[in-house]
Order: C-alpha cells, then sequence, then structure tokens
C-alpha cells in the first residue's frame, strides 16, 4: 500500500512543490498522476478520496495533459468509475467509456498489452454494471423504450469485455482467464458453455473449474444438437449395440472358477494365477558328500527302542564296549570249536577243502 518514498499522499504534495519550482516534464505530471490514484486507493472513505480525485483532474486538464501518457489516463479514469458506480450511475459510466478510449490507444506499442486488456475488460465491467442499475430505474420509472436502450447497452459491453478479457486470456493473463469465465457463466448456459471450453484450451485441458463449467451447461447449451456431439453419441451407441449382440448371440466360454481349482490341484505347477510358484530348495551339501545309492540298497526301517532301553540310558561315566565282531570272525570260531571239540587220530581226518568241479567246456570241431 506504500511507495519506496512514503505514502502517496506525501508523494503527491512532493510533486506538487517541484512543479511549483519551475520542473514540468512528462516523467513530473505521469508520477504525480499515478500518485494520485495511488492515493485515491489507499484512501477508505469517499470523503478522503475526494481531494484527490480533484488533483488528478487538475493534472489531466491543466498543463500535464499533454505529457500523461493514456495508460495513465486510462487508469485513472477506471478508478474514478469506481468510485463514483455506487452513488452516480450515469457519472460512472461516462468515466468507463472514457477509461476504454484512454486504454485502446495505449496499447499500440506497448509491452503490458495483456494487463491493458484486462483493464479494458474491467472498465468494460463497470459500464455492465452501470448500464445495469439505470435500466433498474428507467424500468422502475415506466420508460420502457429508455429501458430497453440501457438493456441494449449492457449486452454491447458484455461482447466487447468478453472480446477484451480473450485477448488477455490470449497472451497467458491468468487473472483475465478467471474473468472471463466468471462474467460468462453468469450470462447463460450457452456463453457458459463455449467459456468453459475457452478456458480448458488455456490450462490444457487439466482444469477442473473448466470441465465442470462445460458438463454443468451441456444440457442447457443444447450441445447435444452439434454435428460433433451427435456424431459422438452415434459412434457411442453403434459401438453398444454392437457388443450386447455379440455378447447375445456369440457369448463367450466363460471357464468356472471350479474347473480352475481341479486343474491346479492335479498340475499345481501350471497354475500361476491363484498360486504361488514353488520355492526352489536349498542346495543339501551333505547329499553331495555321500555315497551314490544303488538299487540294491534298501533303507532299513528305523524301530524305536522299548522303554526300558530308553530307561537305561547310557550316561558318560559307562565304559565304552569293544565293537560286535563281524561275521567272518563268528565263523573261524565256531570252526575253532568245532574241531577242538572232536577228538581226531589221524591228521587226515581232518576236514579238507574241497575245490568245485568246473564243467567242461566242449571244443568246436575246426
Amino acid at each position: 500500500e506504500q511507495n519506496a518514498a512514503g505514502s502517496y499522499a506525501d508523494a503527491l504534495t512532493q510533486f506538487k512543490l517541484a512543479e511549483y519550482l519551475g520542473l514540468a516534464d512528462a516523467p513530473l505530471y505521469n508520477n504525480m498522476l499515478a500518485a494520485a490514484i495511488g492515493a485515491q486507493r489507499q484512501a477508505k472513505t469517499a470523503d478522503e478520496r475526494a481531494p484527490f480525485i480533484a488533483a488528478a483532474e487538475t493534472i489531466i486538464q491543466g498543463p500535464g495533459g499533454e505529457f500523461v501518457s493514456p495508460v495513465n489516463l486510462g487508469i485513472n479514469y477506471f478508478y474514478g468509475a469506481q468510485d463514483q458506480l455506487a452513488e452516480q450511475e450515469e457519472t460512472a459510466y461516462r468515466s468507463a467509456n472514457s477509461a476504454i478510449d484512454m486504454l485502446t490507444r495505449s496499447l499500440e506499442g506497448s509491452t503490458e498489452q495483456a494487463s491493458i486488456y484486462r483493464f479494458i475488460g474491467h472498465s468494460h465491467g463497470i459500464a455492465i454494471k452501470a448500464a445495469e442499475a439505470l435500466y433498474q430505474k428507467e424500468l422502475t420509472a415506466g420508460n420502457t423504450e429508455s429501458a430497453a436502450d440501457w438493456l441494449a447497452t449492457k449486452e454491447e459491453h458484455l461482447d466487447a469485455g468478453s472480446a477484451a478479457y480473450i485477448e488477455a486470456g490470449n497472451l497467458r493473463d491468468g487473472i483475465a482467464q478467471r474473468y472471463y469465465l466468471a462474467q460468462e457463466s453468469e450470462r447463460s448456459p450457452k456463453h457458459a458453455y463455449h467459456a468453459g471450453w475457452q478456458f480448458l484450451s488455456w490450462r490444457n485441458y487439466i482444469q477442473p473449474t473448466g470441465w465442470k463449467v462445460v458438463i454443468a451447461n451441456y444440457g442447457g447449451a443444447e450441445a447435444y444438437r452439434s454435428p460433433i456431439s451427435m456424431g459422438v453419441w452415434a459412434v457411442i451407441l453403434v459401438l453398444a449395440l454392437v457388443l450386447g449382440f455379440k455378447g447375445f448371440f456369440f457369448p463367450a466360454k466363460i471357464e468356472l472358477i471350479e474347473n480352475e481349482r481341479r486343474s491346479a490341484k492335479r498340475n499345481p505347477g501350471t497354475d500361476r494365477v491363484t498360486r504361488k510358484a514353488p520355492r526352489a530348495k536349498s542346495p543339501d551339501t551333505r547329499r553331495k558328500n555321500a555315497e551314490p545309492r544303488t538299487k540294491s540298497a534298501t533303507r532299513q526301517p528305523q524301530r524305536r527302542p522299548s522303554q526300558t532301553a530308553r530307561d537305561n540310558k547310557i550316561t558318560e561315566e559307562t565304559v565304552p564296549q569293544k565293537p560286535a565282531p563281524t561275521r567272518r570272525a563268528v565263523d573261524d570260531i565256531a570252526r575253532r570249536m568245532a574241531t577242538h571239540n572232536t577228538p581226531t587220530t589221524n591228521a587226515e581226518q581232518a576236514p579238507k577243502r574241497t575245490k568245485s568241479r568246473r564243467p567242461t567246456q566242449r571244443r568246436r570241431p575246426s
């Protein structure tokens, strides 16, 4: 609300002192008018704004009129119309038209065209409100012809303001885009529908607000009567009918879930939808070092020890026993015992080993 030098009112006083001392050029009067406009915006009541409005008029009508730029003049008229709208509708309407004229002149060669177009749209908005108030007054007084003229004037400013907002929106002015959507949404469903599409084109068709406006006003704007909408609905209807007839006359074979479960039980490795693939077992290092098993080798079942054997467990203090003799050693012991117990008179009576006689092979005739 304040500039670098202080308040706008103090800046205006310093500019007037410079003019009194003999300085008269374009920068002085433009800054003086900007300070007067800023002081108007900073004032809180109508009595506080009155001297700054008079100072701005003095600058425009006095020697500073030929130095002041059209942009500053248009902004001054705009804020003046905004202040006069509540009590003086006709004066506000004339000030808004003056602001539109000055701002339109300043468009040529300006580097701030987006902002200028936006203020032109704002000025048309003030003229629309003033025309609406005057239309109501004339209609209440019974002047139907005058009321109709003010109504037509309002429609003209609505179209002109929308065009100005569109120009500013095309220059990527986000404030003008939102003002355009709000203004057109209040006019009619048809205007709101087209404004919604225009707003979506500015926002790359990803703005939810634009889609809300388009969908809400689709039926009211009778957009379904357009050739594009009719073609889209026709395609959707044809596709729905084709898919419906195909599903009715040529039904697809749908396998039951129970059949899938049964097949999964029979082939557990092929069912990848309902069952997870079995984990690969970690390699057993003990099997790698073990000797390969032969076909004749059979696994002997391990018998559980009896209760007495389990109760009489060998403790650590038990003396380790010698390993049991092998079968060959048992046979040798039995043979020795048999020879020892049988009395022999002759050494020839001792058992002798007999060699098995091999069968003779027949010779082939040569």
